[in-house]
């Protein structure tokens, strides 16, 4: 599997220069949008690094990207923003629990995450026992 996703990497770079374009992004500002940084966007991109998972994921948060699209080439680059949020949870769970790369892979993003919005997941449990409390 290593091997077919190294043979695949430059039509995987190939697709997420589309995705970029179609943003009408340059790749400074993708990586202000996204917090990577410009030199691994460009080498994901010239297929010759991987793009990561928290990349991906990110790609998929802040723009609705596909990630099928990305890896296979099969689907619409983007995401239907009318689709409904929860078959995609559904998926995820089903995938966290029966997927081990999935699971990790979720994982590495929440570590991520979590590290880079500690303020703001502090701020946001703090307003939820708010209203727990007023509730």
């Amino acid at each position: 599997m290593n091997n077919k996703f190294n043979q695949n990497l430059p039509d995987i770079g190939k697709r997420l220069k589309a995705v970029r374009t179609a943003l009408d992004f340059s790749i400074e500002k993708i990586a202000l949008t996204t917090g990577f940084s410009k030199s691994l966007i460009s080498e994901a991109e010239n297929g010759r690094k991987k793009p990561s998972s928290v990349y991906l994921f990110g790609l998929l948060d802040q723009f609705k990207v596909n990630i099928n699209y990305i890896l296979t080439g099969n689907g619409g680059m983007f995401l239907d923003r009318s689709d409904s949020t929860d078959d995609e949870v559904r998926e995820m769970f089903y995938m966290l629990e029966n997927v081990s790369l999935v699971k990790y892979a979720v994982l590495g993003f929440f570590i991520e995450y979590k590290t880079r919005n500690k303020d703001i997941i502090k701020e946001l449990m703090k307003g939820n026992q708010e209203n727990k409390e007023i509730g």
